[in-house]
């Protein structure tokens, strides 16, 4: 699809959350359906809560995964680098 890796990751997950976020949409939709054509009651406001709850935390889930997915790719600082290994090995005499 691309030549980056990065972008061709971020592709991959689009449909997982979307489908996350569809599924909330669509319980989003039917909730209000059903408290147009019926009372409001407690279970139906929660219903609507919960579904509002599964669209963010998807679109939340992608932004963080597109986040380290694009971090990934970044060379460490200077000062982030590792310490350079021991050349000699210590030994302790008996």
């Amino acid at each position: 699809m691309s030549h980056w890796p990065r972008v061709n990751e971020t592709l991959d997950i689009i449909p997982r959350y979307a489908l996350i976020a569809f599924s909330g949409f669509v319980g989003e939709y039917n909730t209000d359906y059903l408290m147009d054509q019926t009372e409001t009651s407690l279970m139906l406001l929660n219903m609507n809560l919960i579904s509002w709850a599964i669209m963010i935390g998807a679109i939340g889930g992608f932004m963080t995964n597109a986040l380290k997915i694009y971090l990934s790719g970044r060379k460490p600082k200077p000062e982030e680098e590792p310490s350079p290994a021991i050349s000699e090995p210590i030994t302790l005499n008996p």
